[in-house]
């Protein structure tokens, strides 16, 4: 597996918002800033289909 495997995650606003609280309640917990980056596979490609990302 290689970095070029994955893409950044198109994700809408409110799954960036879920993504903001957890990095915010992990940076109070351990004490340091916390980034959390969403990638997706290419191996995993989104099923349209049933409209979930």
């Amino acid at each position: 597996m290689t970095r070029d495997d994955y893409k950044f995650a198109d994700l809408q606003p409110d799954l960036v918002d879920e993504i903001k609280i957890a990095e915010r309640k992990l940076s109070e917990r351990s004490g340091q800033p916390i980034t959390l980056i969403a990638y997706r596979s290419d191996a995993e490609q989104p099923n349209d289909s049933d409209g979930e990302r």
